[in-house]
C-alpha cells in the first residue's frame, strides 16, 4: 500500500490503474490492502473487483493456492441477493459475521464448495 493512503483509496489506485500495472505489483498491492477493506462490493462492481484479482494472480499472506475445492462459509442478512465474494473456510469466523448483522435483520451462513479455479485469493485466519 503506498504510504498515506487508506485501504479504500489504494483499493481505488488499484483499480484505476490496474491495467498499468504489472500482476506482480497488483498481487503486492492486494495482499495488504484487501483485508481490512470492509464491504469494497458496496462501493466497487464486483465484476471490477474480480477482474482484479483474475489479472493479480492468486493472492494470499502465507497460504498456498489450493489443488482440491475448499468448503466455504459465509454470513450474512437473509435477502442479501448478492451472496458478496469473502467467504471464508472457518464456520465460525461466518457464525460471527452472521451474529454481527442480527442487529440489522435475520441472518443466515451459507455454506459452498469452491472449486481451486474460483478461489482468488485466501488470508490465514479468515
Amino acid at each position: 500500500m503506498r504510504q498515506g493512503l487508506t485501504p479504500d483509496q489504494e483499493l481505488e489506485r488499484l483499480l484505476t490503474a490496474g491495467s498499468a500495472l504489472a500482476a506482480d505489483q497488483l498481487n503486492a498491492g492486494l495482499r495488504v490492502t484487501w483485508s481490512p477493506l470492509r464491504a469494497p462490493q458496496r462501493t466497487h462492481s464486483v465484476t471490477a473487483l474480480v477482474a482484479l484479482f483474475r489479472r493479480a494472480g492468486y493472492v494470499s499472506d502465507v497460504l498456498p493456492e489450493p489443488s482440491e475445492a475448499v468448503m466455504v462459509y459465509r454470513g450474512e442478512l437473509v435477502g442479501d441477493d448478492d451472496p458478496g465474494i469473502s467467504w471464508t473456510a472457518d464456520l465460525a469466523i461466518a457464525r460471527r459475521y452472521a451474529q454481527g448483522y442480527a442487529t440489522v435483520g435475520d441472518t443466515r451462513v451459507m455454506q459452498a464448495t469452491a472449486p481451486p479455479v474460483a478461489i482468488l485469493a485466501r488470508w490465514a485466519g479468515c
